[in-house]
């Protein structure tokens, strides 16, 4: 979706990308799709080339990454495509405000989900159908909601276990330099301002020196 958050897009893409090349065979596919398809611009300020959600041709999952504007872009068509897709699919994914995108269109009533700690009340308070859960991601049946960019690289390590082995999800965790340390009922932690103020990275030091 427009002006969704570029490393949440990037979780969700690369560790496929990774496993792969890990694989040494094309395990995953995955295309960009709109609404209406064409350039979608997110956060980072660049755009993304997009095919049209209608002329989606058998995927079997469906993952929405989303950010900012989420009330705008939620529109009765678009809360109406998803409910037409859902019973052909595997699994629908939320990631960060992904998550509202589903629950509008009805998809998450009963099951329980997450969404981006911020707004993690007034989710909680917009849905009462929905069990809301401060988790990391949370995989509800077919239904898979994440908090956010970080949360959402845990799940996709998550998915590939579940398909291809922990060996795999491993090779690929290492690929990309990361360490899983969270489960998905990890609660979702916010990092205060002055803590990170007053421990800056070696890094920062460093260019704080060069300055």
């Amino acid at each position: 979706m427009a002006d969704a958050n570029a490393l949440a897009l990037a979780a969700c893409v690369d560790p496929l990308r990774a496993a792969n090349r890990r694989a040494g065979q094309q395990l995953y596919r995955w295309r960009f799709v709109s609404p209406s398809g064409g350039p979608v611009p997110l956060t980072a300020g660049f755009t993304i080339a997009t095919a049209a959600l209608s002329a989606r041709p058998g995927d079997d999952v469906l993952a929405i990454v989303a950010g900012f504007r989420l009330e705008e872009q939620a529109t009765p068509a678009l809360r109406t495509r998803l409910r037409q897709l859902a019973p052909g699919l595997r699994a629908m994914i939320g990631i960060d405000g992904g998550s509202w995108f589903l629950a509008r269109a009805g998809l998450l009533d009963g099951h329980a989900a997450t969404v981006h700690w911020e707004d993690l009340e007034a989710f909680a308070a917009r849905f009462p159908a929905i069990e809301v859960r401060a988790d990391r991601y949370v995989v509800s049946g077919r239904r898979v909601t994440t908090g956010g960019a970080a949360p959402c690289l845990d799940m996709m390590l998550e998915l590939i276990r579940a398909r291809q082995g922990a060996e795999l999800a491993m090779r690929v965790a290492g690929a990309l330099v990361y360490q899983p340390t969270e489960a998905a009922g990890a609660p979702q932690r916010a990092f205060p301002a002055t803590s990170a103020a007053n421990e800056a990275s070696p890094a920062a030091q460093a260019g704080n020196q060069t300055q």
